[in-house]
């Protein structure tokens, strides 16, 4: 009978036997609608057996006022994609400093080193708008293989802010 199981001698329905092996998490860097490749197949054969959420990269959406995670249901295949999506927040923090920059206090340097910032910004969205997270984290390796020095000493401050964040009780 399709849609049931037998477990230890009782017949169950998909269902219930996905509660009781579990869900299974797939993180992919692959979007599940793009093309049906292995991660899509793995992924739909084990759907018949137990809960299988598709993790996708996050995507960034226009005036999204906070981050949000999309799920849905995939009708062919029963696997639930979720979608995390961020707010297109870097953009707006640019322009927003872009438009205050000759209002701030201090001078045509403290004016200069705003703008400086609103472009950076700037390139930073974009930066994460054209790029996945394979290709991000192949140029953060090229960065610490040509500086080792100041990404030993990063890694070592975050690892010291982090381990404080979490050892407060």
């Amino acid at each position: 009978m399709e849609g049931s199981a037998a477990i230890h001698g009782t017949s169950v329905s998909a269902a219930e036997k996905a509660d009781q092996i579990g869900t299974l998490f797939c993180f992919s860097h692959l979007r599940w609608d793009f093309v049906f490749q292995r991660p899509q197949h793995l992924m739909t054969r084990l759907a018949r057996r137990m809960r299988v959420v598709f993790w996708e990269e996050p995507r960034v959406v226009a005036n999204l006022a906070e981050p949000q995670l999309a799920l849905r249901t995939c009708a062919q295949s029963g696997v639930t994609v979720a979608v995390p999506e961020l707010p297109d927040g870097l953009d707006a923090a640019a322009s927003a400093l872009h438009d205050r920059a000759a209002d701030l206090p201090g001078g045509e340097s403290v004016r200069n080193a705003a703008r400086a910032t609103a472009d950076r910004l700037g390139n930073s969205a974009e930066y994460v708008r054209t790029h996945d997270a394979r290709s991000m984290m192949a140029d953060i390796e090229s960065l610490v293989k040509s500086r080792p020095g100041p990404a030993l000493a990063v890694a070592a401050a975050f690892g010291f802010l982090l381990g404080r964040a979490l050892s407060r009780d």
